[in-house]
């Protein structure tokens, strides 16, 4: 039996948001290819009764860590890499390298990345970026986000990657920059979904199109724009029907004309059965968008901008649109079945070229922990 230990200041149950998402899936591949999960979550985000059994029924292993932190930030160009993670976490993870021996150590995050120096020699050792937190927030105050999250100097996070044997990237973009701060092995893993295409939905009088997403502050400015361009173009808002699930959909006013909002889905699936479309509309924000993958998992048409798909390589203009004008633009064009349905063509070739990357990349960091594994015996 191999073992794996996965760290992460981010619970994997629920999956509310995209890091959870992403987290969950990583074990859960994990485990497809034969490995004992040891899931350690450092609780950032705090935890409840109901939210423990589930990721202990859905690990092998579940360890909860309760964070002793300030979370101060101790440098004038960002936080130091280590201000996120208390003693008390490398100290747990050394308890349990006592008992276990861990074939494989995936540790979310750079800013966790205080646990890489700890493990042993032996167990290959990988820090999930997510995210570029090195120069984050100069990133996002550009957009006109304020940075509401750990951020760091381009040398604080390279400090941090120094600790692992090899990092990931969730997109290749990332992985290029990573390579200038890293001198170790990148392996570019987006998010891994299987195909769940849908069979088609039958178009009732308005065509719907909708629109998951979390309450983050990325998503509310996008939010704010679309809803700001919408009113200007009254044709496109009376011709469709805007579905809003999530927790997003509390920034819109309960008697929006044309909008129904579902608030938090449990099951995604029930969401996007019920769509026609799917559209992404994030104008700002880093990293990969989960929630866009999701949406091609489920071979459903989508219109995005080209922020909502970076890191996911098509050749399609409904698929790169420049701003929330060329997106309303796109929406307008679809009004038949037969333009759903080119659509819908384009989703299923993008996310079959996609997946099959990122399964060559996750399959390639497995066997360099196999490698590691051999070496040490």
């Amino acid at each position: 039996m191999m073992h794996a230990l996965v760290v992460s200041p981010i619970p994997s149950n629920p999956v509310n948001q995209g890091n959870s998402a992403r987290i969950s899936r990583i074990c859960e591949l994990l485990q497809y290819h034969g490995y004992y999960v040891h899931f350690v979550y450092y609780g950032m985000e705090g935890i409840h009764p109901d939210q423990r059994k589930a990721m202990e029924d859905r690990w092998d292993s579940f360890h909860f860590v309760s964070p002793n932190i300030s979370k101060a930030q101790t440098r004038f160009d960002g936080y130091g890499i280590d201000d996120y993670c208390g003693d008390e976490l490398p100290e747990y993870i050394k308890q349990l390298q006592s008992i276990w021996q861990f074939d494989i150590a995936i540790i979310n995050y750079v800013w966790m990345s205080r646990v890489a120096d700890g493990i042993l020699p032996e167990t290959y050792s990988v820090i999930d970026t997510h995210d570029l937190f090195g120069g984050r927030h100069e990133v996002l105050q550009e957009q006109g986000v304020a940075p509401a999250w750990f951020f760091c100097s381009p040398e604080e996070e390279a400090r941090g990657l120094s600790r692992a044997d090899s990092v990931i990237a969730i997109q290749d973009v990332e992985a290029a920059v990573l390579s200038e701060r890293f001198s170790g092995r990148i392996f570019t893993v987006g998010h891994i979904l299987p195909q769940n295409f849908l069979p088609v939905r039958k178009i009732s009088r308005k065509i719907r199109v909708g629109y998951i997403a979390s309450d983050n502050p990325s998503n509310r400015i996008s939010l704010e724009v679309f809803l700001k361009c919408l009113a200007d173009r009254p044709s496109i808002a009376n011709n469709f029907e805007f579905h809003i699930a999530g927790n997003i959909s509390n920034r819109i006013r309960p008697d929006l004309p044309g909008f129904h909002l579902r608030g938090f889905i449990k099951e995604a699936s029930d969401f996007y059965r019920d769509v026609d479309i799917i559209m992404n509309i994030n104008i700002s924000g880093t990293g990969l968008k989960i929630k866009t993958v999701e949406a091609l998992s489920f071979g459903l048409p989508l219109i995005t901008t080209r922020d909502g798909m970076c890191g996911i390589p098509s050749r399609y203009h409904f698929h790169l649109c420049a701003d929330m004008t060329a997106l309303l633009d796109c929406l307008a064009e679809v009004s038949t079945e037969r333009s759903l349905a080119n659509l819908r063509d384009a989703s299923r070739e993008v996310f079959n070229n996609y997946i099959r990357k990122q399964l060559s990349g996750f399959r390639g960091l497995l066997d360099a922990a196999s490698s590691r594994n051999l070496e040490t015996c």
